[in-house]
């Protein structure tokens, strides 16, 4: 990826979602961090946002996104770790949600329900 985009999706991490998915986020989810992951032994990437979300916004995207609850989407938190630069404490983890298509795609959940994880690959 060109630097002066990495730049500008750091920047304004809302145009990196729609650029990279191809997809609006819908109203009451708002991307307020972009960052990317290699996160295998053969150079993939994985795109990760942080989001600010109300209840209705976070149901509609779990719902436009075809996301299912899963045990498994814990196992993510030090991929989102990495790409944002934050440490995210299990602890505050409420749920995490896979979306199976090629490559799998994570959302966590904190437990308030007002802020989320998002990795695309």
């Amino acid at each position: 990826m060109p630097i002066c985009r990495n730049i500008l999706f750091h920047m304004y991490p809302s145009l990196a979602y729609r650029w990279i998915v191809g997809e609006q986020l819908p109203n009451g989810v708002h991307a307020v961090a972009y960052g990317s992951v290699m996160n295998d032994n053969l150079f993939h990437t994985g795109y990760c946002w942080e989001f600010e979300n109300n209840e209705a916004g976070l149901h509609e995207f779990l719902s436009q996104m075809g996301f299912q609850e899963s045990l498994d989407a814990i196992n993510v938190i030090g991929q989102f770790e990495d790409a944002l630069g934050i440490k995210i404490p299990v602890s505050n983890i409420g749920t995490g949600y896979e979306r199976e298509k090629d490559r799998d795609d994570w959302l966590l959940v904190d437990r308030t329900g007002n802020r989320s994880f998002y990795q695309k690959n």
